[in-house]
């Protein structure tokens, strides 16, 4: 029959975490540019609707979007 396989594995220990500081020039940057415009445009329409005593009309949500409308 021949020796026993050992199907034992080795279990490796995680490495330590590394510790960054936001000051060094190797830090991960977690900034989502586009993310980061879509939650500026979202603040701006939500202000400008908390200001409007009504719904805000398309012309003045294209407006605050930056978006114009082609003629």
């Amino acid at each position: 029959m021949g020796e026993p396989r050992n199907t034992w594995t080795t279990v490796r220990e995680p490495p330590e975490p590394r510790m960054f500081d936001p000051l060094d020039d190797d830090y991960p940057s977690l900034i989502d540019d586009e993310a980061i415009d879509e939650i500026e445009l979202t603040s701006d329409l939500i202000i400008a609707a908390s200001h409007s005593d009504g719904p805000l009309s398309e012309t003045e949500v294209d407006s605050i979007l930056g978006i114009g409308r082609a003629s």
